[in-house]
């Protein structure tokens, strides 16, 4: 990434380097490079000189600290880095952490943390670092540096200078900054906070990427929770426990083989929404966890999220926060946070305004709001198409959020972006129009692919595979562009598959036919009956099919969702999604209609009444994914 405003970063450095000159023996952190002798050109171990003199002053330590730092550099020079290492570099929050290694079973994993240790301390002690060039850094620093003079604006640069110090000399190393852990004390709270939002801000803009450990660990006063620590500082096991679970994939990452990829997951816009309006806290094995970081460490690995235009409130939402979770805005938060934990993204752009009055909705199909006095001009109507798949795109990956497969369109099995018109006074079904719309989509991505060097896939998302043969030779012969046909698949509503007699059959006519790959883009299974709101529930035990366990339980959804899956990826098909496992019992407003609050789909979740992850999750870590 662009390093910004690089000469006021040399002329810290420079000051920075003049003050341990004045104070102790100078160490040059910019000559390691010149010397040569780096283990990555002739495998040494690092000299003596890369470490800071013993008699090194740091004008921000304490009195303890002081004599502690260089008993730590005593015991990294006794255990020197390797070439590969894993780097945990911060204070005595990471030295507390122990054998890093073997909290996540990988002897590369080194702990650099010294207590006591400030920004400078941790600027002065980098030459060891540099010199091996480690694949990775995870760096936790700032919060001793509040116990002196140092404002947010001077620890956020620091950090600034030990990211893009590392990044000069070492280009290779992927840098983690993780945000600044909560204290009890009230009065460093701003301090922490302002800092790691400097940190969050200028982000896309420098070498490193964020971890967001702070929320983590906080209440909802925005201090330690006493639950993960100590001393309302430091950690104790179970905080170590939540930290290590959130950065494991990051820390041991699985190669990924493009050519057989194949894509479980689920969605997961309703998470957000919840959360903040509706007071939902998911768990797993009773304690709060990430609900992103659980479908990762279950074998997920893609998450889908959908767009929608506005508006996004109406009469039903009167008294209830605006139903915006599928607004451009939010969705890319959401992406982000699917990406901190390894999840690939398939982005579905809907074109559709779900929160509309009745007045404004007279068919499911009608065009959002804003375009709807256009929508009998089929020009002008695929020039929004393409301006809103473009630029909403654009923004995505601008931001480093690139998904892997784009949907255009949602479950359009029928008429699509229509007049505000009853059927029975719309123009015969077109289907040149429907592909003419679904094309212009297509084409913003594309072009969106050639203008930044992507191979990012195009889905089409029509509902049943019982229509897909009539779909598919009606809407093909007018020159549809993609490449995945995406299909919803709800046994309890289309229990056969008609044209086929399999998901092989499926698989092989569509290869054949029109060299097209397909997947699952939406199913779902129950795992308990009855219902954990006032809301009225949808698709109930006719959803089961004959050989599962029925009444459900979690191994009822496990397993069909299991066997669904390995038809599919024998069939050469590329992926299953479910819907709606996110979308657990509660007082939220989620569909912005006459049923109010709550959710029609609590019983085939992932997340149980108590909003604890259950054992119907493991799915996908059931499939023989050899092809």
């Amino acid at each position: 990434m662009m390093i910004r405003n690089n000469n006021f970063k040399i002329l810290i450095a420079f000051i920075f380097l003049i003050q341990i000159y004045c104070f102790g023996q100078s160490i040059n952190i910019t000559s390691i490079k010149l010397k040569g002798t780096s283990v990555g050109e002739d495998n040494q171990t690092p000299p003596d000189n890369v470490y800071p003199p013993s008699d090194l002053v740091i004008t921000t330590h304490s009195a303890w600290a002081s004599k502690h730092y260089p008993e730590r550099i005593a015991i990294f020079k006794e255990n020197r880095l390797e070439t590969n290492d894993i780097i945990f570099l911060g204070n005595s929050i990471t030295e507390q952490g122990g054998d890093w290694g073997d909290r996540f079973n990988n002897s590369k994993v080194k702990n650099r943390g010294i207590a006591g240790d400030t920004s400078d301390g941790v600027l002065a002690r980098l030459g060891e670092l540099v010199y091996v060039k480690p694949t990775k850094i995870f760096i936790l620093i700032g919060v001793n540096d509040f116990f002196t003079t140092m404002t947010a604006q001077q620890v956020y640069e620091n950090t600034l200078l030990i990211v893009n110090t590392i990044h000069n000399e070492s280009p290779d190393t992927k840098i983690y900054v993780q945000t600044i852990l909560p204290t009890t004390t009230e009065s460093l709270k701003v301090k922490i906070q302002a800092t790691n939002s400097l940190l969050q801000n200028s982000e896309s803009a420098e070498p490193y990427s964020l971890v967001l450990l702070h929320d983590l660990f906080t209440t909802q006063e925005g201090l330690m929770n006493m639950e993960y620590s100590t001393d309302g500082i430091h950690l104790n096991e179970s905080g170590y426990t939540v930290w290590v679970d959130n950065v494991n994939n990051l820390v041991i990452e699985t190669p990924v083989v493009e050519k057989d990829q194949f894509y479980v997951g689920t969605t997961m816009g309703f998470v957000t929404h919840q959360e903040t309006f509706g007071a939902i806290v998911f768990k797993e094995n009773g304690v709060a966890k990430d609900p992103y970081q659980s479908i990762y460490d279950h074998g997920g690995n893609m998450v889908r999220f959908r767009v929608d235009l506005p508006p996004y409130k109406n009469n039903h939402t009167v008294g209830f926060a605006d139903v915006d979770f599928r607004s451009p805005e939010n969705v890319k938060l959401d992406m982000q946070k699917a990406k901190n934990v390894g999840l690939e993204t398939l982005l579905t752009f809907s074109y559709a305004s779900m929160a509309l009055d009745p007045d404004k909705r007279l068919t499911h199909y009608v065009a959002p709001l804003a375009w709807q006095p256009i929508a009998h001009d089929l020009e002008l109507l695929k020039a929004e198409v393409y301006n809103h798949t473009y630029d909403v795109l654009k923004d995505y990956v601008d931001a480093g959020l690139i998904p892997k497969i784009v949907s255009v369109g949602n479950e359009i099995s029928w008429r699509f972006l229509e007049e505000n018109k009853l059927e029975e006074d719309l123009p015969a079904y077109d289907a040149a129009r429907v592909a003419s719309l679904l094309n212009s989509g297509t084409k913003a991505i594309r072009d969106i692919n050639s203008e930044y060097s992507l191979d990012i896939k195009i889905a089409l998302h029509v509902g049943g595979v019982n229509t897909l043969k009539w779909w598919m030779e009606t809407h093909m012969p007018h020159n549809l562009d993609f490449d995945i046909m995406g299909l919803s698949h709800y046994h309890g509503w289309t229990p056969v598959i008609n044209d086929y007699d399999s998901w092989s059959a499926v698989g092989t006519w569509l290869s054949s036919n029109y060299n097209l790959k397909f997947m699952i883009m939406e199913t779902a299974q129950l795992f308990i009956t009855g219902q954990n709101d006032t809301h009225v529930n949808i698709l109930g035990l006719e959803n089961i099919p004959a050989g599962y366990e029925n009444p459900p339980t979690p191994a009822t959804q496990r397993l069909y969702l299991r066997d669904l899956a390995q038809e599919v990826l024998d069939a050469n098909g590329i992926g299953v999604i479910v819907w709606g496992a996110e979308w657990v019992g509660s007082n939220t407003l989620i569909y912005a209609d006459e049923w109010g609050a709550g959710s029609s789909w609590e019983n085939k979740t992932f997340w149980d009444f108590n909003n604890n992850l259950h054992d119907g999750v493991n799915w996908m870590q059931d499939i023989q994914t050899e092809k």
